[in-house]
C-alpha cells in the first residue's frame, strides 16, 4: 500500500510504467506551506475480510494499510492453516503510531507561529478508543486475532530502520 498503488500488481505497474506518487495535498489544508505536494495514498479501501468488522472501530488509517497489505500476503502465501498457531507470531514495524494529518498540520503551524500548542485540546479530548487507534501494538494484536497466530506478537518501533529490524527479528 503505497501512493503509487494499492497492492503489488497496481503498484508494480505503476512503477515499471514511471507513474509518480506525487500529487497536490488532500488529506489537509496545506495553502500557506512552503509545499503543497507529497505523496499520499488515494483511493483506498480497507478490502472485506482484512479486519473482524467488530474490530474496526480501533482502526486508524495506517493500520487499515497494514490490515491490507497482511491480507494480500496471506493470501499470496497460502499460508493460512498449514502452520501451527503456536509457531506461528507477528511481528510489525512501527513508528510512533498514527495522529490525523489535519492534527499534524495545526501542531507545527502553532509552532511556527510561536502559540500555544494544541497538546491540551488532544490529551483532553482522548478517549480509550483514540488511545488503542494510536497505539503502535494494536495493529500486531489485530493481525494475530485476525491470522490466529498464537505465537507473541511484536512491534518494533526504531523510525526508519523498524521494518527491517521487524523483518531480522521474524526471521530469528
Amino acid at each position: 500500500v503505497s501512493s503509487v498503488g494499492v497492492g503489488r500488481d497496481s503498484t508494480w505497474n505503476n512503477i515499471i510504467g514511471g507513474q509518480s506518487g506525487a500529487s497536490h495535498i488532500e488529506a489537509f489544508d496545506a495553502a500557506g506551506w512552503p509545499t503543497d505536494f507529497a505523496c499520499e495514498v488515494k483511493d483506498f479501501t480497507l478490502p472485506a475480510g482484512s479486519v473482524d468488522l467488530d474490530y474496526r472501530r480501533y482502526l486508524n488509517r495506517p493500520m487499515s494499510f497494514g490490515l491490507a497489505a497482511a491480507l494480500e500476503a496471506m493470501t499470496d502465501s497460502e499460508v493460512e492453516g498449514c502452520v501451527d498457531p503456536y509457531r506461528f507470531a507477528v511481528s510489525v514495524g512501527s513508528n510512533i503510531g498514527a495522529l490525523p494529518a489535519s492534527f499534524i498540520s495545526a501542531y507545527l503551524q502553532a509552532m511556527h507561529r510561536q502559540e500555544h500548542l494544541p497538546v491540551k485540546k488532544l490529551v483532553g479530548e482522548c478517549r480509550n478508543r483514540d488511545a488503542l487507534k494510536n497505539h503502535p501494538g494494536t495493529l500486531a494484536g489485530l493481525l494475530s486475532m485476525r491470522w490466529n497466530a498464537r505465537g507473541l506478537p511484536t512491534t518494533i518501533q526504531t523510525a526508519c530502520a523498524s521494518s527491517g529490524q521487524s523483518l531480522g527479528h521474524a526471521f530469528q
